[in-house]
Formats: C-alpha cells, sequence, structure tokens
C-alpha cells in the first residue's frame, strides 16, 4: 500500500522548495531581461499604450514569483500534517522518524547553504534583489522550517488516540 504522510514528504519538502526556489529565480532574471528588451527595442515599443503594457507586465506580474514558492511551501506542509494524521503510525516508530529527521535536517542545511551561495554575489541576485524577499527567507532558514514541519509531522503521525 502507497501510504503518505511519512518522513520522505519532509525530505521532499526541502527539495522541492530549493528547486522551485532556483527556477523562479532563474525565471525572474530571464523574463526581466526579455521585458528590458522589449521595452526598449523599437520594433515593440510602437506607442505609449505598448510600453506601457510592456512595464504593467513587469511590476505587476514578475511581483507574483515569490508568492509562488510561499503557496508550495504551505501545500506541501498542510498536506503532510493532514496525511499524517489520517495515515498515523505506531509509536515505538517514532525514534527511527526522528533519526530520519535529523539526518534531513543536515542535508537541508547543505541545500540552505548552496542557496546562500547562489542567491548572493552573482548577476542573477544583484537583479533580482529584494524582490524575492519571501523566497530567500525560506531557503536560508529551511533546515529550521524543516525541523518545525517535520516535528509537527511526526506528533500529528504518532501521537493520536486509538479507538
Amino acid at each position: 500500500m502507497n501510504k503518505r504522510g511519512t518522513i520522505e514528504d519532509v525530505a521532499l519538502l526541502a527539495v522541492i522548495l530549493f528547486a522551485s526556489g532556483v527556477a523562479l529565480m532563474v525565471g525572474y532574471y530571464a523574463f526581466g531581461s526579455v521585458l528590458d528588451k522589449l521595452i526598449t527595442s523599437p520594433a515593440t515599443n510602437t506607442s505609449e499604450k505598448a510600453v506601457t503594457v510592456w512595464q504593467d507586465t513587469k511590476t505587476k506580474l514578475m511581483s507574483k514569483f515569490d508568492f509562488i514558492v510561499f503557496g508550495i511551501f504551505i501545500a506541501i506542509t498542510l498536506s503532510i500534517i493532514v496525511s499524517g494524521y489520517f495515515v498515523g503510525g505506531r509509536p515505538e516508530f517514532m525514534f527511527f522518524y526522528f533519526l530520519a529527521l535529523i539526518l534531513i535536517v543536515i542535508v537541508s542545511s547543505i541545500i540552505a547553504y548552496v542557496w546562500s551561495v547562489f542567491s548572493v554575489g552573482n548577476a542573477i541576485s544583484t537583479y533580482v534583489g529584494s524582490a524575492m524577499a519571501i523566497t530567500n527567507h525560506l531557503l536560508l532558514y529551511l533546515p529550521v522550517y524543516v525541523a518545525g514541519v517535520g516535528l509537527v509531522g511526526m506528533i500529528v503521525m504518532f501521537i493520536q488516540p486509538r479507538t
């Protein structure tokens, strides 16, 4: 039987957050560069309305990129909690869950370090700046969030009344 709500979902949270953060940061840089070229190109800025459309696209659409990672974080966190409650578990295995959680927190600290190196001091990071503040915060403090979600998932999964 393919159960969900296990410790693997906590590891999946760290990997998906990192992958989506990197993809959206690169996408933000690429999309912003393309829109800058479209705004300054004489072929596409034939009227004032065209320039306004490109500028509005850049400001309104690209400001939503940061919330995508936050939405993914909330969705996976809720799925871990809800599925952990419905799957349940035997309290004898809580020790092994905790050991696996420690390993996942160590791996997520490596992921957070990789993010800190990636997000500081390159062309993409200077262009993005503070536009992706939520993503930057989530990924810099990824071990804390992974530990919190993992502990809540463990409590919900293993400590529930048996009928």
